[in-house]
């Protein structure tokens, strides 16, 4: 794939593909039994530097009280441009709980404002947060009336 695309990414320019597969490969590299599995081919060993050197982005330390007062000072952004599909039944705004299907499958509870191909939003009043839309992705959790 490397010797056949024009630019220094898997198709070109840099996409999730490239993160996707380098989490891979950097495991890989971790260790010095498997590092030749990388380190033996030229190509996607740069290939893996170039992704790599993106790095990790910049981050600041925000306590828990912090992070809910920028949550009650904030306005939730505008609801996504999309129809409104739900395949199951629910409707705009009834009362759902949200959980994922693996792990951390606490639910939350709130009113559905959102439901599109990808994503589902619920909005919840929070004594502390205030208003705030919280954001799921349909891969992976489930949703029930409550």
């Amino acid at each position: 794939q490397l010797s056949r695309e024009e630019g220094d990414f898997l198709f070109g320019e840099p996409s999730v593909a490239d993160f996707a597969l380098a989490h891979c490969l950097w495991f890989l590299r971790s260790s010095p039994v498997t590092a030749p599995l990388v380190d033996g081919h030229p190509l996607v060993a740069a290939w893996l530097q170039r992704v790599l050197g993106f790095g990790h982005g910049a981050h600041s330390e925000l306590s828990a009280a912090e992070a809910i007062e920028i949550a009650r000072a904030a306005t939730p952004a505008p609801l996504p441009e999309e129809d409104f599909a739900e395949p199951n039944g629910f409707q705009l705004g009834q009362r759902v709980s949200i959980a994922a299907t693996d792990y951390g499958v606490d639910p939350v509870e709130g009113e559905l404002l959102f439901a599109g191909r990808e994503e589902l939003i619920l909005r919840r009043e929070d004594e502390r947060a205030g208003l705030v839309h919280v954001h799921f992705p349909r891969l992976g959790f489930s949703i029930r009336a409550v």
